[in-house]
């Protein structure tokens, strides 16, 4: 099993079109074959905060996921609507 932690800073001002497209990810994600669960978070009260928790069965449905349409297409149009992002593999 392999667990994928993505912690983001948005803008604010672009949160609302983060937020969809990231929804659309984790709707298509969790679809996936090997998706353990995926989950979208935002702290209360910290609302440009965002947390992507992700458990993949295996490194390969990882993989297989970061090659997908959905995923080619949406992840690059994330870093013109935050200010960080970090990813954690374990």
């Amino acid at each position: 099993m392999i667990r994928v932690v993505v912690k983001i800073l948005a803008h604010k001002e672009k949160l609302v079109e983060l937020m969809s497209l990231l929804s659309r990810l984790e709707s298509e994600s969790r679809k996936e074959q090997g998706c353990v669960s995926y989950t979208l978070y935002q702290r209360p009260g910290e609302q440009e905060r965002v947390f992507i928790f992700e458990e993949w069965a295996s490194k390969e449905h990882l993989e297989r996921h970061e090659a997908t349409a959905h995923f080619t297409e949406i992840a690059p149009q994330l870093g013109n609507l935050t200010q960080e992002t970090i990813i954690e593999k374990f």
